[in-house]
C-alpha cells in the first residue's frame, strides 16, 4: 500500500495535518488505535490563530457554532466553595459580546474536543483525500532516502499491513513510541507536577449556588489554591482539576468524591462521575522535530503547561 503521507494519531493535531495537507492536494492516511470517541476532553478554548487556521480551511463557522452557548459568561470567580465565601470576581464577556480585535478576523472560542473533535473529523472526511482507519495501532517503521516503510495493525482482526510512504508524521502523543524509536530527546522539566482531572455530569449546578456564570471556579483554602471548577460543554459537564505535586499520583489513590464535596462545600448536590484522571504538567521540547523523512508535531514534539502555554 503506498501513501503519499502517513499520519499516525488521530487527536486534534494529527486531524488538523490530514486537513492542512488536504487543503493543499496532498493526499494521507491517518491511522488512530482508538475508535475517536472523546473520553476525557483536554481541549476547551481554541486560541485566535488557531480559529484563524480553522478559517483557512473552511471550518472556523462549525467551530464557533459547535454547540457551546455563545452567551455564556466567561468570568474568573475565587472562592472557597461553590456554596462557601466569594473571594474575588474577574469578569470576562461571553462569547457573543468579546470583541474582534483590529489586528485579527477572529476571535477565540470556547469549544470543548467532544465537540472540535467531531467537526474535525468530518471535515477530513468531505476533504475526499484522507484515508482514515480507526482501530488501527502503528506498529513500527523503517526509513530510507526515498520512502518510510510502516506496519500498521488492525485491532479488530490483528491483521498487519505494510504501508509505504513518502514521509510519516508523529501526531502520536506525548508518550510518542515514534519519537522514542527515533531516539530523540526531550530538554527541559519532565515533572512541574502532578494534577488530577475529575469529570463530572451535574445537572443544574448554577441553580444551586450563588456565584454566577464562569469560566472557571478558583478555590483557595487554608493551604492555599487547591483546585479549579472549569466548564466544559456550556451546561451539565464539569472537570474539576485538583491541584498536585511532584509526587506521583496512581489512580487507586483518588478520591473522587471527597474533592467534589470541597469543591460544592456541601453534600446537597448530586452529580454524576464520569472519571478521573491523574496527569502529569510538563515544559518539555524534542531536540529536533524532524528525522529524515519523519516529522514529530504536537505533544510528539512539544508538552507545556496548559495554563498559561
Amino acid at each position: 500500500m503506498n501513501v503519499p503521507v502517513l499520519i499516525v494519531g488521530g487527536g486534534p493535531v494529527g486531524l488538523v495535518t490530514a486537513l492542512e495537507l488536504a487543503w493543499r492536494g496532498v493526499p494521507s492516511m491517518l491511522v488512530e488505535r482508538t475508535d475517536g470517541a472523546i473520553d476525557n476532553p483536554k481541549t476547551g478554548h481554541i486560541s485566535i490563530r488557531s480559529m484563524e487556521i480553522f478559517r483557512r480551511l473552511g471550518i472556523a463557522d462549525r467551530i464557533r457554532h459547535c454547540g457551546f452557548p455563545h452567551d455564556y459568561e466567561l468570568s474568573m470567580v475565587f472562592c472557597t466553595s461553590l456554596t462557601g465565601h466569594t473571594l474575588a470576581r474577574h469578569p470576562y464577556p461571553s462569547m457573543a459580546d468579546d470583541p474582534v480585535l483590529p489586528f485579527a478576523p477572529e476571535r477565540k472560542q470556547r469549544a470543548p474536543q467532544l465537540y472540535s473533535d467531531p467537526i474535525l473529523a468530518r471535515a477530513v472526511r468531505e476533504s475526499g483525500r484522507v484515508d482514515v482507519r480507526y482501530g488501527v495501532e502503528f506498529v513500527d517503521f523503517e526509513q530510507t532516502p526515498l520512502e518510510v516503510i510502516s506496519q500498521i495493525r488492525s485491532l479488530a482482526t490483528g491483521e498487519t499491513t505494510q504501508v509505504r510512504s513518502q514521509y510519516l508524521v508523529a501526531c502520536d502523543g506525548a508518550a510518542s513510541g515514534i519519537r522514542s524509536q527515533l531516539g530523540i530527546a526531550l530538554e527541559g522539566d519532565r515533572t512541574l507536577n502532578y494534577s488530577i482531572a475529575i469529570h463530572c455530569n451535574v445537572p443544574d449546578l448554577l441553580a444551586r449556588h450563588d456565584k454566577g456564570e464562569a469560566e472557571r471556579y478558583i478555590f483557595v483554602g487554608p493551604e492555599g489554591t487547591w483546585g479549579n471548577l472549569t466548564v466544559v460543554d456550556g451546561s451539565t459537564r464539569w472537570r474539576l482539576t485538583v491541584m498536585g505535586s511532584a509526587e506521583r499520583i496512581e489512580r487507586a489513590q483518588v478520591d473522587p468524591a471527597y474533592w467534589m464535596r470541597r469543591c460544592f462545600g456541601t453534600d446537597d448536590i448530586p452529580y454524576q462521575l464520569l472519571g478521573a484522571y491523574p496527569w502529569r504538567r510538563s515544559r518539555l521540547v524534542a531536540a529536533r522535530y524532524r528525522e529524515g523523512r519523519v516529522f514529530l508535531v504536537g505533544d510528539s514534539a512539544h508538552q507545556m503547561s496548559p495554563t498559561g502555554g
